[in-house]
């Protein structure tokens, strides 16, 4: 054979196999994800809108943008609204909603506490996320039949300063030892005390018994994103936190600090992503999600926030799970079904907060 001929074949399979490639890849990419790039392509804004100290805010939004257009090959421009607040948030959307406005946001970020008082209003919807990522998701990803997928897990417990507690507290009862007397900050909105108050974990009673018990402790009331006041010292700990993420941060900049997640009462919390029936870029919210729920997506969020979803196969969070399980520890999960199936929390809650004011004043 000539060099010639042999030089001419060698490119016929070099093409070939370009094409095919290509084929290859253009067949790997789910149906439902494919539509959604193609409209996005079309119409390439997302609009997004949750606090500065979530999910690394605009920060977070600018590198989110980034990584999308890498991964999935689409010019997407993200347009960050700062807006504190989940149910505030959720609350402009229904608004927009009844009046048939376009949401101002292609993608509600929120806990289950706030998505069950609006799931009646019927304006978030359904998508068969499995269709974006099949093989990706855990059974449990997905809840109110498709309107929400969890995103990140957090664990309610308790910050501690490691120079300064008496002792590495390991249950919430610990708090309640004599060595934490005016040492302690909780919230004055009383964070994570609700999932106590479940019929099923503490219940009404138990739980306001122990805040009673734990107010002598307490010396202050702080935010749960201040956990630089424990690092610093001017609290030994916070009891409760809301999901814990603050003090890793913290921790891993070199700060003494740490989050305990109790063996007496652990709970999984999630933050979800929902999409409104009222979005304004329906295919742009959907790749958003996808890419989130991806293992770029997910190390994006650790990297910024130390929040991941603890049941995908690459998390950080899952280790400290499976270690808490081998002590004996049994999670309560705070998911949407959840918190519908405990509507009595509420109540509970709204008394220890008045008790958390009279200490206060």
């Amino acid at each position: 054979m000539s060099r010639a001929v042999l030089t001419r074949l060698m490119g016929v399979a070099v093409v070939v196999g370009v094409a095919f490639g290509v084929r290859a890849q253009t067949a790997a990419v789910p149906q439902a994800l494919q539509a959604a790039l193609d409209d996005v392509k079309a119409n390439p804004t997302v609009n997004l809108a949750w606090a500065e100290s979530s999910f690394g805010g605009s920060a977070g939004a600018k590198r989110f943008e980034a990584e999308i257009r890498k991964q999935y090959g689409v010019n997407i421009s993200i347009r960050f609204i700062p807006m504190a607040g989940f149910a505030r948030v959720g609350g402009r959307i229904a608004t927009e909603y009844a009046a048939k406005q376009p949401a101002f946001t292609d993608v509600w970020l929120s806990t289950a506490a706030q998505i069950v008082p609006i799931l009646d209003r019927d304006l978030l919807a359904t998508i068969d996320w499995n269709a974006f990522m099949p093989g990706r998701l855990p059974a449990n990803a997905v809840d109110a039949n498709g309107r929400s997928i969890k995103v990140a897990t957090g664990f309610s417990g308790a910050d501690y300063n490691t120079q300064l507690a008496p002792m590495v507290p390991k249950t919430l009862e610990d708090f309640l030892r004599p060595e934490w007397k005016g040492k302690l900050a909780t919230t004055a909105y009383a964070a994570s005390f609700d999932v106590l108050a479940a019929n099923g974990v503490w219940g009404r009673e138990k739980t306001l018994d122990y805040v009673k018990r734990l107010l002598p402790n307490v010396s202050g009331l702080m935010d749960c994103a201040e956990s630089e006041r424990i690092a610093t010292g001017e609290y030994a700990g916070l009891v409760m936190n809301c999901l814990g993420q603050f003090a890793i941060q913290w921790r891993d900049k070199g700060a003494p600090i740490s989050r305990m997640i109790p063996l007496d009462a652990p709970a999984r919390r999630y933050y979800y992503l929902s999409v409104p029936k009222n979005a304004a870029n329906m295919a742009g919210a959907k790749l958003f999600v996808t890419y989130m729920l991806s293992p770029e997506g997910q190390k994006a969020l650790w990297d910024l926030e130390r929040l991941d979803f603890d049941e995908l196969p690459e998390s950080h969070s899952r280790d400290e799970v499976n270690a808490l399980k081998a002590q004996g520890a049994k999670f309560t999960d705070v998911t949407v079904e959840w918190v519908a199936a405990n509507p009595e929390v509420e109540k509970t809650k709204d008394e220890i907060i008045q008790l958390l004011r009279t200490k206060s004043k």
